[in-house]
Parts: structure tokens; sequence; C-alpha cells
């Protein structure tokens, strides 16, 4: 799983560049980028502008994933409640939902960004909340909450372990 968690950690990055560098110049169209039902004209600086955007709420994930990279290779060498396992497993939550708060902030300013030299009256505001972003939000928390467990669970045995 380790393994897995640094490939994903790689990719997600660099499909994000792919995406910006492949969609065609004469711009973006409806669901070509989910939750943008926009048009706008790609020069390098847009392409550019939209990747660092991009980077943001990817960087936070990527930040997660790596965590629990961390908590698989603890897992691996036998240690379910040590530290580092329940720190990366806590920081993977936090990444996640991290990631997904900021998803519709990010979208809105994508949305802006891209067609903020439209002619007036084209300039596009997106608000987006989905259903995947609220199930994000709600799997971090139930990370959290578990990862809370844990440290607990952790502290009472090391504390039961000094009376024996």
């Amino acid at each position: 799983m380790a393994i897995i968690a640094g490939a994903v950690a790689a990719l997600l990055p660099i499909g994000l560049v792919g995406f910006w560098v492949g969609v065609v110049p004469d711009g973006v169209w409806g669901s070509a980028v989910p939750g943008l039902p926009i048009h706008a004209e790609l020069d390098l600086g847009k392409r550019v502008g939209a990747a660092i955007l991009g980077f943001i709420p990817i960087g936070l994930l990527v930040w997660g994933i790596l965590r629990v990279r961390q908590t698989f290779m603890a897992f691996a060498v036998g240690e379910v409640f040590s530290v580092r396992a329940i720190s990366g497993l806590r920081d993977f939550a936090i990444g996640v939902g991290t990631s997904a708060l900021i998803k519709p902030l990010i979208t809105a300013l994508l949305s802006l960004f891209l067609t903020w030299d439209a002619p007036a009256g084209s300039r596009q505001l997106v608000l987006q909340f989905g259903s995947d972003t609220a199930l994000f939000v709600l799997f971090a928390g139930a990370f959290l909450a578990a990862t809370w467990s844990m440290q607990r669970a952790a502290l009472l045995a090391e504390e039961n372990s000094q009376f024996v």
C-alpha cells in the first residue's frame, strides 16, 4: 500500500499538468472541467495559472497521501499504535478534508481566472458544492475520529504497560 500511495502522490500532479497542457487551445467547454460550465480561450498564461490554482487542493491531497504512506510503512513493521502510524493517518484525514473543503473556493477562483478577460457579460463565477465534496469531508471526519480513538488507545496501553 505504501508503494501505491507513493505512486498516486506522484501521478496526481503529473495528471493535473497533463490536463492543462493537453486541453485544446480554443478553450474549455462544458464538462471538460467538471463544475465549470464555461467557455474560455486558453493561452499559456491561463494554462499555467489554472495549473497553479489546481495545485492548491492537489498539493493538500498529495501531502495527505504521503502522510498515509508513512502509516502503511509503520504498519508493515508492526507499529500499529505508534505515533508515526497514528499521525500519518491523522494527517491523511486533514489533507483529504482540507482539499475537499477548499475545492469549491478553487473552482470559483478558477472560473473567474479563466473568464477574466472575456467580454462584459461573459465573465462567470461558478459556485459548486457537490456530494463528492460532502463525502470527502465526511470521510476525513471519520478518519479524524478514528485517529483520536487510536491515540487514546495508545496512551492507555502505554499507561497500562507501566503498571505491570
